[in-house]
């Protein structure tokens, strides 16, 4: 019985960034004590697991869902399977988005292209305050990490980002 419940939630993340496009309360991004006011999303626990369980273009279209999203003010994905295609899409979010406050995309597998489009969307995000980037589990390039600080030269909100940069230049 609980195996066909995982499997019947793990093909329901198309709906679930659909309730996320339009600022509806999502069922799976919320907290573990199920107390979310509908402002954090947070991928833990079971939420986890069944994240673990989602196709690419399931994770897909639940980032792309926070562009439209007017409601939530904090995402976290940690270790959540975020590679450079979801990197690259999160940078076309943060493009969009005016609400999102606070990202967490910490322990993925973020590499150049991710951060390019990442630092890219710092150019012109007015919203962020925190970014969360540190502990990639794959290595980016010197041109990306130019490219983000560069990108903080001219955005005046970002008030935290932890990032492991290997180039001391942009630091």
């Amino acid at each position: 019985m609980k195996r066909s419940f995982m499997r019947q939630k793990a093909v329901e993340w198309q709906e679930e960034a659909a309730r996320i496009a339009s600022s509806q309360p999502f069922h799976y991004g919320s907290s573990e004590d199920g107390m979310s006011d509908g402002t954090k999303f947070s991928l833990t626990g079971q939420n986890a697991a069944l994240w673990a369980r989602a196709t690419i273009p399931d994770r897909r279209a639940v980032v792309e869902a926070f562009a439209t999203n007017s409601v939530v003010s904090s995402v976290a994905m940690v270790n959540a399977y975020i590679n450079d295609e979801l990197g690259q899409a999160w940078g076309a979010v943060l493009q969009r988005n005016r609400t999102v406050t606070s990202l967490n995309l910490e322990s993925n597998s973020i590499t150049s292209g991710g951060m390019l489009a990442i630092a890219e969307a710092l150019r012109v995000n007015s919203s962020l305050v925190e970014l969360k980037l540190s502990n990639q589990h794959l290595a980016f390039s010197q041109q990306s990490e130019m490219a983000i600080a560069e990108a903080l030269e001219g955005n005046g909100t970002l008030m935290k980002l932890t990032i492991e940069l290997r180039n001391p230049r942009p630091r």
